[in-house]
């Protein structure tokens, strides 16, 4: 019974650790306004980004917005909610992309920790 219990255990670990994608993990870097509509739109300038991605999925909060965003087995992404749009990439251990809102548009950058 005790070997029973060991190789069942030892089978739900392994099917854990198959489950998870090689995009998952802990990034961390920063949002960086590269355009605004008008010189006077209040755009925020550098912010901190550090998703988690679990099960190649992760949300992305901006102002009162949160954007649950899926990377695909390719690694790219491209997430909506309302005027939001997060679009990019994840390439070996960097993340890259785009978001557009309303009036501003900005880098999306940051390496796997």
């Amino acid at each position: 019974m005790r070997n029973l219990f060991a190789a069942v255990a030892a089978v739900s670990l392994t099917s854990l650790a198959l489950a998870a994608s090689p995009f998952d993990g802990q990034y961390q870097g920063n949002i960086h306004l590269t355009s605004a509509a008008r010189a006077q739109t209040p755009c925020p300038h550098d912010t901190p980004f550090n998703p988690k991605i679990v099960d190649s999925t992760f949300m992305f909060h901006w102002n009162q917005t949160e954007v649950p965003t899926k990377v695909g087995p390719d690694g790219s992404f491209n997430a909506t909610n309302g005027n939001v749009n997060l679009k990019g990439k994840v390439v070996g251990n960097s993340l890259d992309g785009t978001l557009t809102g309303p009036l501003c548009i900005y880098n999306v950058t940051a390496k796997k920790r």
